[in-house]
């Protein structure tokens, strides 16, 4: 996430080690951001939406949000898990068209998406369609092998790779599949 943009962390678990200590928590995005510009810390416009247990309320939160982003411009939005937004069953959200909107017509705005899922196959085809990189982890699920032969420069080399991948290891795919890598993320230590 850059250090100087406006970012918000859709913080729908409440209770993940590696988000809880990233922005400034909140339950609703600032209107105005005026009152943030003047501090001189990279991340001093980074906020987590704690997002609420009640369903209702979580919806009508998310939503707001998400709307205030796309109306705003010029933010970087993290969703950790995807399905959660999208997905129309309760206890997901059924936030799709919010989440799509940014997808499809954020790039004008400024407004970038980082998404993440676990279940590529319960997420919608923008998911696929839209990024400009992709970070696939091991996955052995011939279904999710299916779902990840949608995704915008995937080929059928890459899932013999993705099915070789070690722990904490990512194939990285960026430029409708022109730049590959493979990136290790080092284990987390706390202190």
């Amino acid at each position: 996430m850059r250090g100087w943009r406006r970012a918000v962390i859709l913080d729908n678990k409440g209770d993940d080690a590696t988000l809880r200590d990233v922005g400034k928590s909140v339950r609703e995005l600032p209107q105005r951001d005026s009152r943030f510009r003047s501090r001189k810390e990279p991340d001093s416009r980074w906020f987590r939406l704690m997002v609420s247990d009640d369903w209702n309320k979580a919806r009508d939160q998310v939503r707001k949000a998400l709307d205030t982003v796309y109306k705003q411009g010029a933010w970087t939005v993290f969703i950790d898990e995807t399905r959660q937004l999208t997905d129309p069953k309760i206890p997901s959200l059924g936030l799709r068209n919010y989440v799509e909107q940014i997808w499809l017509r954020g790039r004008s705005r400024e407004v970038e998406l980082v998404s993440m899922t676990q279940a590529p196959r319960w997420v919608p085809s923008s998911f696929y369609d839209q990024p400009s990189f992709v970070w696939i982890g091991r996955i052995n699920d011939e279904r999710a092998h299916q779902r990840l032969r949608e995704i915008g420069g995937l080929r059928r080399e890459h899932l013999g790779i993705i099915q070789r991948l070690q722990r904490r290891e990512f194939l990285v795919i960026g430029d409708g599949g022109d730049y590959t890598a493979i990136t290790k993320v080092p284990e987390y230590s706390k202190g």
